[in-house]
C-alpha cells in the first residue's frame, strides 16, 4: 500500500470543501460506512465544524491515523465528527459499542492533535494561542477577536 501524503492548507472555503472531498476519497475506510445496504459518509452524522486553518492539521492526523492503524493491524476507526470546541480540535469516532473499543494508540492521536490545535490558528494555520477571554478560540495575532465592549442597557 502506498503511503498517503498530507494535503496543503486551503485558502478559501471552496478549496477547503474540495480538499475534504479529496480526503474522504483518499481514506474511504475512515469516512465511509455501510448503512442499510448503502455506502454513506460516516461524517454525515455530525459533519465538519472548524475553520480553514486546521485543514493541514487534520490531513496530517489522517495520515498518522492510517499509518498507526496499519502498524497495529486493525482497521482505522470511522470518523463521525470533526469540530472546534473551546478552542481545540475534537474528533469523534463511530464505534460499534463504545470509545474504549478503539486501541489506546489511536485515541492518543486524537489527544495529540487536539493539543497541537491549541497552538495553531484555526483561521490561517499559523502559530496561534488559545484566547480565553469570552468565547475560547485559538488564533494568531492577526486573527485574534476584538475585545468585547459591553454597552449598558438603558
Amino acid at each position: 500500500m502506498v503511503d498517503k501524503e498530507p494535503i496543503p492548507i486551503a485558502s478559501t472555503l471552496a478549496e477547503f470543501n474540495l480538499q475534504w472531498e479529496q480526503l474522504m476519497l483518499q481514506w474511504p475506510e475512515i469516512f465511509y460506512y455501510r448503512y442499510g445496504g448503502r455506502k454513506e459518509y460516516a461524517i454525515k452524522l455530525w459533519g465538519i465544524q472548524c475553520d480553514l486553518g486546521w485543514c493541514a492539521l487534520l490531513s496530517r492526523f489522517l495520515v498518522e491515523l492510517d499509518a498507526e492503524a496499519r502498524r497495529l493491524g486493525v482497521p482505522p476507526p470511522r470518523i463521525s465528527q470533526i469540530k472546534e470546541k473551546l478552542g481545540s480540535l475534537r474528533i469523534r469516532f463511530v464505534t460499534p459499542k463504545r470509545q474504549a473499543d478503539i486501541p489506546t494508540e489511536l485515541r492518543a492521536l486524537v489527544l495529540k492533535y487536539g493539543a497541537e490545535s491549541m497552538t495553531t490558528c484555526e483561521v490561517c494555520g499559523d502559530r496561534g494561542r488559545l484566547n480565553q477571554s469570552g468565547y475560547r478560540t485559538t488564533r494568531c495575532e492577526a486573527h485574534q477577536p476584538s475585545p468585547q465592549i459591553a454597552t449598558p442597557y438603558k
